[in-house]
């Protein structure tokens, strides 16, 4: 299953960014991953998150990660989940990558499952799970655009 999203920001690639590997502030403008904690920008540094699935304080679930690649100034992604047994039936790559046009840019967002059950996951969760991900790119439009 593939999870592919994308959005055009009123300002240059260099301003996203600076928002964009600012995870300390993640968790004022992203309405779907709070606590985002990255070890290290290279392949291999731990992710941790939680992702909002619902409302209210039992609505999220931990997420660990590990970087999968990173190009500094253009974006990166993290593969998961880090647990052996859940990756055997289900693994994600979610990446963000920006993508520079002049005084303009786009902001890529997706990710690709695979593994025994990702096309369960297609048939139960894909709608929300795009909508959630175009949240996301809302979100990082406004904070970019607000310099």
């Amino acid at each position: 299953m593939d999870i592919v999203t994308r959005i055009e920001i009123d300002a240059p690639k260099e301003q996203a960014w600076r928002v964009l590997q600012d995870v300390s502030s993640w968790d004022r403008w992203n309405p779907a991953m709070k606590k985002l904690s990255v070890e290290a920008f290279e392949p291999g540094g731990k992710v941790r998150f939680t992702i909002k699935l619902g409302p209210g304080p039992l609505g999220g679930a931990a997420v660990d990660c590990d970087m999968a690649w990173v190009r500094p100034g253009e974006g990166f992604a993290w593969r998961g989940p880090s647990n052996k047994l859940l990756k055997r039936l289900v693994e994600g790559e979610h990446y963000f990558l920006i993508e520079g046009r002049g005084d303009r840019c786009i902001f890529h967002h997706g990710e690709r499952f695979t593994g025994p059950l990702s096309g369960v996951l297609e048939a139960v969760a894909h709608e929300k799970m795009e909508a959630m991900y175009s949240s996301v790119n809302r979100a990082f439009k406004a904070t970019v655009e607000a310099g």
